[in-house]
């Protein structure tokens, strides 16, 4: 079961992409078939954002191993989304991006590569 705190960045993290344009934003998603659940994501015309929030390095960890991480996976662009200092740019996977959350906001640290 997620934490609170996790809970609260997935909140800040739909925030964030309705701020940024995706006008259809929801947290905690997943369809049936699709062995994915998805944190945060975002709709808008022919675009969709994926947010996959961690709160410590060994869930990062672990979700480093899921298939989704290396190729295929939901979302036109992906972010990570963690507390500031919790992860490096070099441990994104390719194409990923990373969202880093402060007390106060969230700050696009690295646009993922399409």
């Amino acid at each position: 079961m997620p934490s609170r705190f996790h809970e609260k960045l997935c909140s800040k993290g739909v925030s964030w992409l309705k701020r940024n344009g995706f006008g259809v934003a929801s947290l905690n998603v997943w369809g049936a078939g699709c062995r994915e659940r998805v944190d945060c994501i975002g709709f808008r015309q022919q675009c969709s954002v994926l947010i996959e929030v961690k709160v410590s390095r060994t869930d990062f960890l672990a979700d480093m191993k899921k298939p989704e991480r290396k190729s295929g996976g939901v979302g036109t662009y992906r972010f990570y989304l963690a507390p500031v200092g919790l992860l490096s740019i070099d441990d994104l996977p390719e194409k990923w991006g990373l969202i880093e959350a402060t007390d106060n906001s969230l700050k696009l640290t690295h646009g993922p590569k399409g």
